[in-house]
């Protein structure tokens, strides 16, 4: 594979991979599975093996996506749910 060819493949990879986090992390609807992600992952971390003048400091697939969605349960949310059920039993 020529420079140029690795150059236009990385920049692919990356706008691919950014998509799938956004679909997975932000709209919580992946369209591929995780194992084609891995492929993608493991596609661009090989490029830019053998090609490192082309390494991003923002490289997508290296960083935690900041954007993930947590679910936090209901009962969870409230700052006393649980000391005050702690301490309504240690009255006991």
């Amino acid at each position: 594979m020529k420079q140029t060819e690795a150059k236009n493949r990385i920049e692919k990879l990356r706008r691919e991979i950014e998509e799938h986090n956004n679909n997975y992390y932000v709209l919580n609807k992946p369209v591929i599975s995780d194992f084609e992600y891995d492929l993608l992952i493991n596609e661009l971390d090989t490029l830019e093996k053998r090609f490192p003048e082309f390494i991003s400091a923002d490289s997508q697939y290296k960083q935690t996506h900041p954007h993930k969605k947590v679910s936090v349960p209901q009962f969870l949310e409230s700052d006393n749910a649980c000391t005050s059920s702690l301490s309504d039993h240690s009255k006991t």
